[in-house]
C-alpha cells in the first residue's frame, strides 16, 4: 500500500524528469544506451542538464516525503 502511495504521489514528478532527460540528454536522444545507462553514464561525466537536476532533486524530495512517517499527519508540503 506505502509503494503505491508514493507512485501515485510523485507520479508527475517522476514523469517531468523522464521528459526533462530525453530532452537534454544527448545519450538518451541517440538511442544507443537504454535510459538506465543513459542515466549512470551522464551522472558519471556530469552531464545531466541543470534542470533535469532540479526535477530529478524534487521527485527524490516527494519520495522521501511520502515515506516519513510523520506527512501522514502534516501532508506532502509543495516543493
Amino acid at each position: 500500500k506505502i509503494i503505491k502511495r508514493i507512485k501515485m504521489v510523485c507520479d508527475q514528478r517522476r514523469q517531468d524528469f523522464i521528459d526533462c532527460m530525453f530532452m537534454h540528454s544527448k545519450c538518451v536522444q541517440s538511442g544507443a544506451y537504454t535510459f538506465d545507462e543513459c542515466l549512470k553514464r551522464d551522472a558519471k561525466e556530469n552531464l545531466i542538464h541543470e534542470e533535469c537536476k532540479r526535477k530529478w532533486t524534487e521527485w527524490m524530495q516527494c519520495r522521501r516525503a511520502s515515506i516519513d512517517p510523520r506527512s501522514r499527519f502534516r501532508g506532502n508540503r509543495e516543493l
